[in-house]
């Protein structure tokens, strides 16, 4: 978010700016035209499917040699660990001994694999045995035993290390090889504290690491004696360093370049790089002796997405591995293989530039999907997230305003917390209110484009979204879309032992009910507001009433029962009026209900508005994206855009709702079907009792008749409305009503000041 002085000053730029030219280059794989967005495909890999298939329970390990050790599980729950060979597609499984469940109710799993420095593998086999007595079961514990595998991956020996004693236990994290022969592992302490606890090659603690840390992620031992180490400061930082076994110290390395965020260092071949280290952008190589930290694979340029992969090794001829989760039902990913792209094959391709804060992962998707069905062109992605720092989070946001400012523009652009009514008005945005009114309302929900025009026309759009609104019992409300002074006189006539809303503290209040419903007050086509109305000063009077801290105090075990007990009938008990919610997923939303309702017949009222036909439930997009103005690639953005209204995208949505309406209907018929499990000592698929708790009673949610599906659609088709926060206008209520709130000013006062600065700030946006 930018701060109050940042947008004065943008503001003041963007009134001083009297034309804008935004151009994307294209040719040798690179934008080079001048006033275009800078993108290349830089650091871009190809990359090569290997013949290993993925099944829902498999997972690749590490690497030994030229070969991926992968485990799985059968249909009766046994694990199998398996060396898949990279160079002849061969596969040969391990022998560990007995997995799973055997003689006398023992239980016996691996739960952890160490890969050593050697290129041996250890695995740590724990078992258990189930023990009933009076009906009651217990696990007993049996301890923990070593198979130890040479880097041939023959098996060299067993090694008892613990035989089930409480103080013999090894509670520990994982467990990493640590240099000579000894390992590291993270042991907690009753208050939550983590150590990194020294163990040596028998197991037993000889030690614990001191430094700076609140999390170690990852350890790589060293041929010198030391170990490289990724982790988290004592303030959640990411930071890179290194382990001296002789002081047992963490001892962070300042590298130049260094990702703000990163995680996962892994084993380098190369010489240039003592380890590599992940984000969500790219693979980076390290290089401690020069002090550099360079990007080795953009995944987006490499048709990957960074939050969805697994596992990254490199080989000894230089090329990676990498591991890739599924994208959805029936899909588990794949493992590819991966080396640089040929210069000649990226040479006549033409870049699209995409600019984004953070970049979401249902539209790197997209990018990904796009970019392996095009021959010609390619979407390459600016992250302005990179120029966020520890001291200053909101760098990429500041630098991106700047740029489009200066005009370098991308041909498209995330604009969600962006001044994005300052870039319309400016020009700077494509009108695509043409293209989506080809888009018919029998198969969309199209008010849900309606909902983000600016005017009469759209310059952004969305694909998904969620719904942001408020449900109460139809005995007490009794419509949809109520006016912000049906809401302010149905609160003031309220008993005194029932609340609005639930938890209402001053602060909350506010969120909810003044910067959240901002926009209410707004009319940001013509820059003009309403903040010094009746409607606003009743708002800000409710509010105050609010108390202004919640309770918070140490309850006995028998309070918070009672407090629980509560709280899950308070609606019930008419204790609580409204409930506001987010709707994202239909299965969700009908359990929910069911939870603090009941089988009470409720409404979906929405929030209190001033829109003429609003039902008061607004619209969140998952992500929205605007075209430039002036970019050369107008009608390939459009085929980008329209590509996430296809089956394939809507129909791959998790916890956002689609815009095309047999993707909804989908999801509805999904949410009725009773949800099963495999039962493994059944053998067989058994369904899933749904059920939920009020108080310690455990009560079965009946099943979601087709009404409340159709409820919900007929709601979404209702909606004309999108939620808008705009961080200013906030700042200056918050500013003011403090005021109001602590007495040095009336409400009326208080509402005049948010006008008048509200005022000028829109006003400065035009």
């Amino acid at each position: 978010m930018h701060t109050q002085k940042t947008t004065k000053v943008i503001a003041a730029a963007l009134t001083a700016v009297l034309a804008v030219t935004a151009l994307t280059g294209c040719g040798m794989g690179q934008s080079n035209k001048k006033g275009g967005l800078d993108v290349s495909l830089d650091h871009s890999y190809s990359a090569t499917p290997l013949g290993f298939e993925k099944t829902e329970d498999s997972y690749t390990e590490g690497l030994v040699g030229d070969s991926l050790l992968i485990s799985s599980y059968d249909d009766k729950f046994m694990s199998h660990y398996y060396l898949y060979n990279i160079m002849d597609g061969s596969t040969k499984e391990l022998d560990l001994g007995d997995l799973g469940q055997g003689k006398d109710g023992v239980t016996n799993y691996v739960n952890s694999v160490i890969t050593q420095p050697d290129g041996g593998v250890t695995f740590l086999v724990s078992s258990y045995r189930e023990v009933e007595q009076d009906e009651e079961y217990s696990y007993e514990n049996l301890g923990m035993r070593a198979e130890v595998f040479a880097p041939s991956m023959n098996h060299t020996g067993t090694k008892q290390i613990t035989t089930g004693d409480d103080e013999e236990d090894l509670g520990y994290g994982e467990i990493m090889a640590g240099p000579n022969g000894g390992y590291y592992t993270l042991k907690w302490d009753d208050a939550g504290n983590p150590t990194l606890t020294v163990l040596d090659a028998d197991f037993k603690e000889v030690g614990a690491v001191n430094g700076d840390y609140s999390y170690v992620e990852k350890v790589i031992p060293k041929a010198d004696g030391t170990a490289l180490v990724s982790y988290q400061d004592k303030e959640y930082n990411s930071c890179f360093g290194k382990v001296d076994p002789s002081t047992n110290q963490i001892t962070k390395i300042e590298i130049a370049d260094l990702p703000n965020w990163f995680y996962g260092i892994t084993t380098s071949n190369d010489p240039n790089y003592d380890v590599y280290l992940r984000t969500v952008d790219g693979l980076f190589g390290i290089s401690t002796a020069k002090n550099k930290c360079e990007e080795i694979i953009n995944w987006v340029n490499s048709d990957f997405m960074g939050n969805n992969l697994d596992d990254v090794f490199q080989l000894k001829d230089g090329t990676f591995i990498v591991s890739e989760y599924g994208m959805g039902e029936g899909d588990y990913g794949n493992i590819w293989k991966l080396s640089p792209r040929d210069p000649a094959e990226l040479k006549n391709t033409k870049l699209i530039s995409l600019a984004t804060l953070d970049l979401n992962e249902n539209l790197a998707r997209s990018v990904n999907t796009f970019n392996r069905s095009q021959s010609e062109y390619r979407i390459a992605i600016a992250n302005y997230s990179k120029y966020n720092t520890e001291e200053d989070y909101d760098g990429g946001l500041k630098q991106l305003q700047n740029d489009m400012i200066a005009g370098i523009v991308a041909d498209l652009i995330v604009v969600d917390n962006l001044p994005y009514e300052s870039f319309c008005n400016k020009g700077l945005f494509a009108d695509l209110s043409d293209r989506v009114a080809g888009l018919s309302s029998d198969e969309y929900f199209t008010n849900f484009f309606d909902s983000m025009k600016y005017g009469d026309k759209l310059y952004r759009m969305g694909f998904s979204y969620n719904v942001r609104t408020m449900m109460a019992k139809q005995s007490k409300v009794s419509k949809q879309g109520m006016s912000t002074t049906e809401f302010t006189d149905l609160v003031s006539s309220l008993p005194k032992d029932t609340k609005a809303i639930d938890d209402m503290n001053r602060a909350y209040a506010s969120y909810m009910l003044l910067y959240s419903n901002s926009d209410a007050f707004i009319d940001r086509e013509h820059a003009t507001c309403s903040f010094n109305s009746p409607e606003f000063v009743k708002l800000l009077e409710i509010v105050k009433e609010c108390p202004e801290e919640s309770e918070d105090r140490e309850m006995t075990e028998e309070e918070n029962q009672k407090y629980w007990d509560e709280k899950t009938t308070l609606y019930i008990n008419d204790k609580v009026i409204f409930y506001p919610t987010w709707i994202s997923n239909i299965s969700e939303a009908y359990n929910e209900q069911f939870q603090y309702f009941d089988k009470t017949p409720v409404i979906y009222c929405g929030y209190p508005t001033l829109k003429e036909g609003s039902n008061g439930s607004r619209f969140q997009p998952d992500f929205t994206l605007a075209v430039s103005a002036n970019s050369q690639y107008q009608d390939k953005c459009w085929e980008f855009l329209s590509s996430m209204l296809t089956d394939e995208y809507q129909d791959n949505l998790s916890w956002t709702l689609p815009v095309k309406k047999s993707s909804f209907d989908k999801l509805a018929e999904d949410a009725m079907k009773p949800v099963t499990y495999y039962d493994y000592e059944l053998g067989k698929e058994v369904e899933y009792e749904n059920t939920i708790y009020r108080g310690e009673q455990e009560i079965k949610v009946p099943d979601m008749p087709k009404s409340f599906a159709e409820d919900i659609k007929n709601l979404i088709s209702g909606i004309n409305e999108t939620s808008y926060y705009d961080e200013k206008i906030s700042t200056i209520i918050e500013e003011e009503s403090q005021k109001f709130f602590a007495g040095d000013q009336s409400a009326q006062q208080a509402a005049d000041m948010i006008q008048s600065s509200a005022s000028l700030y829109l006003s400065e946006q035009k």
